[in-house]
């Protein structure tokens, strides 16, 4: 058993001596980056919910507040009772 703990700690001290020796890359730093001054946002860009490529949407925001409006309902309900 010690002789393959002794092995075990070899191998790992090995291994981090390899670690310890390991040579940094040195990346160029030839990219610059550049900055648009031509930056524009369009004013008319709003989204709605009422626009026909939400319509799984506009049904999925329907059907929560529908489900909210209903368990309140029954809240208020069996509150009263």
């Amino acid at each position: 058993m010690s002789l393959e703990v002794h092995k075990y700690i070899e191998n790992r001290l090995e291994k981090n001596a390899e670690i310890f020796n390991a040579e940094v890359i040195d990346f160029p730093n030839d990219k610059k980056i550049e900055i648009d001054s031509n930056l524009t946002t369009k004013g008319q860009s709003f989204w709605k919910i009422s626009d026909k490529s939400n319509d799984d949407q506009q049904a999925a925001i329907i059907g929560i507040c529908l489900m909210f409006g209903a368990l309140i309902v029954m809240g208020l309900y069996s509150n009263l009772l």
